[in-house]
């Protein structure tokens, strides 16, 4: 082995301590660049998404997870899923069961056609409102099919039968009872339950006409006056409006009432109010009013053209017959009551008035008459009112008494030469439905007795009509 020489400066350095120090290099090496560290996601980059490979790889997974903790949950419970499938299996035979058995019921076209001729329609009150007419079966709702539970070759099936007529509609409960022979059914029995009603229109008009009588009463609430039956127990009845409420069941129908006899008239609106019973299927009145008036008497039918006939004269000596030729004409244009009960009239009049002296004999006509031509008439009433009395009087109630019903006494200012004076009387006891009228003429004149002594005598001529009336 060579000999190795000490370095005189590694000696000196080994006897005495000197500074060390470790020189640097001159350049700082780079740190290794890594080439995938680019393919890292950073903020700005986000994972790319996964493949469809890895989505179904993933669910393989979880179904071997999913059967294998079935195949352990299985494994310790063996006896629970016997059990489960033993219901299952009975459950599907229960249904498979039954929907044989029912595949065996009765069609429901044939339920139908069975229900059409063996179904009786429910019976409900024959209101005195409501519309006449029988119930139609109109529908068959099938509900429900069932099994005997004592016959196997039987069954029972509910349904909703509905019927109708004009003026409501019916839904009732019922049941129909079947029995097979082989493959046949065959409809033993029908019965129909429990009904509702409902009414889809109101009440039948020409019905309610009928009845006014009753609704009268029902409006009447004066006990003291004679009662609205008896006033308007001839009266015309015109329905005027009706409002029907099928959301509510009611139903209003007004009608106008009008008693008009020869002379006189009573008018009123009627409005009745009617409530539908869904239970019984009946039309109800629940309630019935008047309007203001309603036993105010009215004299309109004086108002009018009334052609009268001469029937007769009175006369103070001799009788003047012109007024047989030209008769009597008298226009009524106002006849009404007054504040007092009483009743006034006006009017115009044509015919022939004496304005001559008395005649010493009966003649067609005398120089004197005067023609009067739509000659004005103001009248009032004589008795002084229109009393309970005139009204029976006029309406045939009393015909025994000797007395007149509306009597008119009438004045004609425009007449010169004397005084003409108009009675009217429309109504007799003895005949109701009767009118006349008297045209009374008076004249003043000179007259002397002995041809020497003179003094003023009046003529009075009284000419009696029947009167019609054309206008």
């Amino acid at each position: 082995m060579p000999d190795i020489e000490p370095n005189p400066e590694s000696t000196a350095s080994m006897d005495e301590p000197a500074d060390v120090t470790a020189s640097l290099p001159a350049t700082t090496m780079a740190f290794p660049q890594v080439e995938d560290a680019a393919d890292e996601p950073t903020e700005d980059q986000p994972l790319p998404p996964p493949s469809i490979g890895d989505v179904g790889a993933t669910f393989v997974d979880w179904l071997r997870g999913r059967a294998q903790a079935a195949r352990s949950f299985a494994a310790t419970h063996k006896w629970t899923f016997a059990l489960a499938a033993l219901c299952a299996v009975a459950a599907i035979a229960g249904i498979a069961y039954w929907n044989a058995r029912a595949s065996r019921m009765p069609s429901d076209e044939q339920i139908r056609v069975d229900a059409s001729s063996r179904l009786a329609a429910p019976s409900y009150t024959q209101s005195d409102y409501a519309i006449d007419e029988p119930l139609a079966l109109t529908g068959i709702e099938v509900e429900q099919k069932s099994l005997s539970d004592t016959r196997r070759d039987a069954c029972v099936v509910d349904v909703v039968a509905t019927f109708a007529n004009a003026g409501m509609e019916t839904r009732a409960d019922a049941r129909l009872t079947y029995v097979r022979e082989g493959d046949v059914w065959t409809c033993s029995a029908a019965s129909t339950e429990r009904a509702s009603h409902h009414a889809v229109a109101g009440v039948d008009q020409q019905k309610v006409v009928e009845h006014v009588g009753a609704l009268l009463a029902a409006a009447d609430q004066d006990e003291a006056s004679e009662s609205l039956s008896s006033l308007y127990h001839n009266a015309a009845v015109e329905v005027t409006s009706e409002e029907f409420d099928e959301e509510e069941q009611v139903d209003t129908v007004v009608l106008h009432c009008a008693s008009t006899g020869t002379f006189v008239r009573y008018e009123c609106d009627l409005t009745a109010h009617f409530r539908f019973a869904p239970a019984s299927g009946a039309w109800e009145l629940a309630g019935a009013s008047v309007s203001d008036g309603a036993r105010n008497l009215s004299l309109e039918p004086l108002v009018g053209t009334w052609q009268g006939t001469f029937e007769r004269q009175e006369a103070s000596d001799a009788k003047c017959l012109a007024a047989g030729a030209s008769g009597l004409t008298v226009t009524v244009t106002e006849a009404q009551l007054t504040d007092n009960g009483g009743a006034s009239i006006k009017g115009t009049l044509s015919g022939v008035a004496h304005m001559h002296a008395n005649l010493a004999k009966d003649a067609d006509t005398t120089d004197g008459d005067l023609v009067l031509q739509d000659t004005a008439f103001t009248g009032s009433l004589s008795s002084g009112e229109v009393g309970l009395d005139v009204i029976d009087l006029l309406a045939g109630n009393n015909p025994k008494r000797d007395d007149a019903g509306l009597v008119f006494t009438c004045t004609t200012p425009d007449v010169a030469a004397g005084e003409v004076t108009l009675t009217l009387t429309f109504g007799q006891s003895n005949a109701p439905d009767a009118a006349t009228a008297t045209l009374t003429s008076k004249h003043a004149y000179d007259d002397t007795i002995l041809l020497l002594i003179p003094y003023q005598r009046e003529a009075r001529f009284t000419d009696h009509f029947t009167l019609e009336k054309v206008g």
